[in-house]
């Protein structure tokens, strides 16, 4: 088994602005984010099939939004993750 799989991620999930609560509005500004997941490094430590023991680290350098309309967006770095639209 690979190292990336035996390192438990997060499980992030998708919330936005306006909700579904407010039913199919159009052309207002749509907000996104991620939550469940505030862009903290993910440490992991486990045995080595040779009996020795691996430390491993996992840092995002940044996220990739594709809304499936051809419209990207990237960002780099971790400082607004986790936070909403309406956050300070």
């Amino acid at each position: 088994m690979a190292l990336l799989q035996k390192i438990p991620m997060p499980t992030a999930s998708i919330a936005m602005f306006p909700s579904q609560t407010y039913g199919r509005i159009c052309g207002i500004v749509g907000s996104f984010w991620a939550t469940g997941y505030d862009g903290k490094p993910i440490r992991w430590s486990g045995p080595t099939a040779g009996g020795g023991v691996v430390d491993a680290l996992a840092t995002p350098q940044g996220f990739d939004w594709d809304f499936g309309d051809g419209a990207r967006v990237e960002s780099s770095g971790t400082a607004l993750c986790g936070r909403s639209w309406l956050a300070p």
